[in-house]
């Protein structure tokens, strides 16, 4: 699956954040199996937990929500 004209809302303040954050994009995907619609613009985001108490961040769910 491909994304194209992505856009980010305006990202969260990590320097702020505990221990997880929720990043929401719009993009139009491509190439989808069926439980995605091909073509359009979607709503979806990332969770992004961090790790080991410093300043590394990790994919930790991604969806929409």
């Amino acid at each position: 699956m491909t994304f194209e004209d992505v856009s980010i809302d305006a990202p969260p303040d990590v320097a702020e954040a505990d221990t997880e954050v929720y990043v929401h994009i719009d993009a139009v995907l491509h190439g989808t199996d069926g439980s995605l619609p091909n073509g359009e613009l979607v709503g979806w985001g990332y969770g992004l937990t961090r790790q080991d108490g410093g300043s590394r961040w990790l994919v930790s769910n991604q969806g929409v929500g």
